[in-house]
């Protein structure tokens, strides 16, 4: 009985410092400030028709390219 008692104390114990350790730790650092990124800001809003065209007549190109190469 007496060892059950003891066991439980310290489980108690231990729980409470972990647990006081948790609470003041405080705050994490703020993260630091990262400087803008270099180089123009071009948009792709003018050309990203001409991009989403040229990948589907792409892509097409290369599945035709498969396709007739795996029927010869």
């Amino acid at each position: 009985m007496k060892s059950i008692k003891n066991l439980l104390t310290l489980c108690v114990l231990l729980t409470s410092v972990i647990s006081k350790a948790q609470i003041g730790g405080g705050n994490p650092p703020p993260p630091p400030l990262q400087p803008p990124p270099s180089g123009p800001g071009l948009p792709i809003d003018g050309s990203i028709l001409i991009l989403i065209i040229a990948g589907l007549i792409f892509g097409a190109y290369f599945t035709i390219k498969k396709f007739r190469k795996s029927n010869a």
